[in-house]
């Protein structure tokens, strides 16, 4: 079972908005090295021991995790855009396609008649929706 494929650009934009937000809520790096804790059993401080190392590291990933957030924030708006644009040029592509179809079903005004009383249909039909179509 499959279901239709497409996209919200309000909500993809609200996206957007949200992960260029993101950076700035992260915690700086000296934020997160600093671990408070209770150093004076061994094992708590050796659990404290173990979290500043880890926050340590965690911290030097930190400028890599705003960059990163930042460029797909960016990649995700290049892609709305295209989308939206994309739309656009189907949207004309289509009422182009309406209007000639519209032009092609009205026949053209008769010029006049032949001498056996038949009517010419002028250049009404499918050789004009033919001649109209682009190239």
């Amino acid at each position: 079972m499959s279901g239709p494929i497409g996209y919200d650009s309000d909500q993809a934009q609200h996206n957007v908005v949200l992960l260029t937000e993101v950076p700035e809520e992260i915690p700086a790096a000296a934020v997160i090295r600093q671990v408070d804790g209770n150093a004076a059993e061994d094992t708590s401080a050796e659990f404290t021991r173990r979290l500043e190392q880890r926050a340590r590291e965690l911290s030097s990933q930190i400028d890599g995790v705003r960059a990163w957030v930042v460029q797909n924030a960016q990649i995700l708006s290049h892609a709305v855009g295209a989308l939206q644009e994309r739309d656009a040029i189907n949207a004309t592509d289509a009422q182009q396609a309406l209007s000639v179809i519209d032009s092609a079903s009205q026949p053209a005004p008769s010029t006049g008649s032949t001498s056996t009383g038949s009517t010419s249909t002028g250049g009404g039909g499918t050789s004009a929706f033919l001649a109209e179509l682009p190239r």
